[in-house]
């Protein structure tokens, strides 16, 4: 905003209508209205003989809701080395970028998904090197404000298990 002149008083309010005056400040902080979405700030100055700026505005969108993963799955419960793990779930709202998604120390390959509330797949292709046992499935991400959800890990029933492979191409659990 241009203005002429020494300002000496400042009008900063989300009413475009707003005839509360303050003292002029090079800087400022306003608090905008309570509840999430498009908020709009109208800003006037004027100076000592009360000649008043033009409006000017600017928006912001207030997000303040980190987003959550939903209804999460993961098939089949039981694979070993080679096998191919589906990871399903839902994202609350869009983020900025696809879910980092874990099971254990390994890394899920994206495969769809990114709709607001949308459902998200995943893969993961189990190598064989893994401990056995029940892994943690970590699903990390962020919104476009920032937000990033976090505690979103979850213990799943998918069990690596070794398995020795017959001539046949079936496969056998070794005794323990």
């Amino acid at each position: 905003m241009k203005t002429t002149g020494n300002p000496t008083n400042m009008l900063i309010s989300e009413n475009p209508s707003s005839t509360s005056w303050i003292a002029y400040a090079d800087s400022s902080i306003f608090t905008v209205s309570s509840g999430e979405g498009l908020k709009t700030i109208y800003i006037r100055v004027r100076n000592a003989a009360m000649t008043v700026s033009s409006r000017d505005s600017a928006k912001i969108t207030l997000d303040t809701v980190v987003p959550a993963f939903s209804a999460i799955s993961a098939d089949p419960d039981t694979a070993k080395g080679g096998e191919v793990i589906t990871i399903i779930f839902n994202a609350s709202e869009t983020l900025s970028a696809n879910p980092t998604v874990n099971i254990g120390s390994g890394s899920a390959t994206y495969v769809s998904g990114s709709l607001p509330g949308g459902t998200y797949t995943y893969r993961y292709t189990v190598t064989g090197s893994e401990a056995e046992g029940i892994h943690t499935l970590t699903i990390s991400g962020s919104d476009p404000a920032g937000n990033i959800a976090s505690n979103n890990s979850v213990s799943i029933a998918t069990r690596f298990f070794f398995a020795i492979r017959r001539e046949n191409g079936s496969y056998e659990k070794p005794n323990q």
